[in-house]
């Protein structure tokens, strides 16, 4: 169980830490904290853009994170290639079994990137980004579709692009 004493620690430094921090490596318990579907069933992933200074890029995209609980979605997508690496963490404020097909929902997504996994060199919020959801090829599956834009990336506004197919 989490002592208080250590949640107070971690909550009081959590403001000084970068978004794309991993917050798993601090956790020294193998509880469920997400109070909710923790993995969920995420394929097909694929993401493109530019974001800081890996421009021009495109890929297929691991979800290294996913879970819902009502009222909030969250799914994290790293793409990889030769150097270079993004990583998009999308927020929804909506339970994943009350996303609509043929809704387009505002999301807040956090964007990092960098030569190459987990080194990254822009950390930083979307300044607009949707997610529009399809029905998935697959029985009792839609697909997420989502745009974000980032005006303070580069020397122009920055976009990612990305897709993926989540199994409800």
């Amino acid at each position: 169980m989490f002592k208080l004493s250590t949640l107070s620690a971690l909550l009081l430094c959590l403001p000084l830490a970068s978004g794309c921090l991993y917050y798993d490596e601090f956790w020294d318990t193998d509880d469920d904290i997400s109070y909710g579907t923790n993995e969920l069933n995420v394929t097909e992933a694929d993401m493109s853009g530019d974001l800081g200074t890996v421009t021009d890029f495109s890929g297929q995209a691991d979800i290294e994170e996913s879970y819902a609980y009502p009222g909030y979605t969250y799914i994290e997508a790293h793409a990889v290639g030769r150097g270079w690496w993004t990583m998009t963490g999308i927020n929804l404020d909506v339970d994943l079994q009350d996303l609509e097909v043929g809704g387009i929902y505002e999301a807040n997504v956090l964007g990092c990137s960098g030569p190459r996994r987990n080194d990254f060199d822009y950390d930083g919020y979307a300044d607009r980004a949707t997610v529009e959801v399809y029905e998935g090829d697959a029985p009792g599956s839609i697909e997420l579709v989502y745009h974000a834009e980032w005006d303070d990336a580069g020397p122009t506004t920055q976009t990612i692009d990305g897709s993926m197919t989540v199994l409800r």
